[in-house]
């Protein structure tokens, strides 16, 4: 089944480094500065077919999220994976390029935990 993930907060949270990172590890070749600076523009050759692919320099750009969206779609159809595996193994590529002196890769938030909220108590109001 493939997913295609549309969640802004979500997109956001994949910062530009952990997507370098990720396409230098899957041969994806950095061509330069595209937009008076605003994009790096990726570039990779696969399946007899040209792949672009642009990263943006800042995440304080407006539309951060649909680059990042825009990414992980064109990563899925290169891939021939599902969005959420790509965006899985992002995060993972995410904890590698932050790696600490030691060279250990910090641990990845568990899986978010659902919750029910506490059940309300209401006080009857006296009557004298």
């Amino acid at each position: 089944m493939k997913v295609q993930i549309t969640d802004k907060p979500l997109l956001s949270s994949i910062s530009i480094a952990s997507l370098r990172s990720y396409l230098e590890s899957r041969e994806w070749t950095d061509d330069g500065l595209w937009g008076g600076g605003r994009a790096i523009l990726y570039v990779k050759e696969s399946a007899g077919r040209s792949w672009d692919l642009l990263v943006p320099t800042r995440d304080t750009v407006g539309d951060y999220a649909s680059g990042m969206a825009d990414a992980l779609a064109v990563l899925a159809d290169v891939e021939d994976r599902s969005q959420l595996d790509v965006f899985q193994d992002l995060m993972g590529a995410g904890a590698a390029a932050s790696r600490g002196s030691a060279g250990e890769t910090p641990a990845l938030p568990a899986e978010p935990r659902l919750t029910a909220p506490a059940p309300m108590r209401y006080k009857t109001p006296r009557r004298d």
